[in-house]
């Protein structure tokens, strides 16, 4: 429920920001909850937080991916969608692209095989994004 207040929050403000480019607001957002994050974790570990990272090559990897693919990029995507297409209520059904979207970066990066049932749900979310958005 808090994530959704928050999300609203964010679209409203990132509807207000419009007219600025949208690659400053996405990575000047990340800065500061990058900073904050970053206090949070002094706060509740001291310099633990930080000093008992393992920077493994595996875990650089998945920390570039989740945060640069999984963050960066989903959050440019919004914000070129709500300022592109007329706002939050144009934009939410685009979101349900996701999980059709996933399973095919991950045929095409790692070789998973969707299966039926994952196919036939892609197609009707398809059709659902389809009829809610004309």
């Amino acid at each position: 429920m808090v994530n959704a207040i928050f999300w609203a929050l964010y679209s409203i403000y990132f509807r207000k920001l419009g007219d600025n480019d949208g690659l400053i607001v996405v990575s000047n957002m990340f800065i500061v909850g990058s900073v904050l994050l970053a206090v949070m974790g002094l706060l509740l570990d001291g310099p633990r937080a930080f000093t008992s990272i393992e920077w493994a090559p595996g875990f650089i990897d998945n920390l570039l991916g989740t945060s640069v693919v999984g963050g960066a990029v989903l959050f440019l995507v919004w914000y070129l969608l709500v300022n592109s297409i007329g706002g939050v209520a144009n934009s939410t059904p685009y979101i349900f692209t996701v999980p059709a979207l996933t399973l095919v970066l991950n045929y095409l990066i790692m070789g998973i095989q969707p299966t039926i049932p994952e196919i036939i749900g892609s197609a009707v979310m398809f059709v659902g994004i389809y009829l809610a958005s004309t």
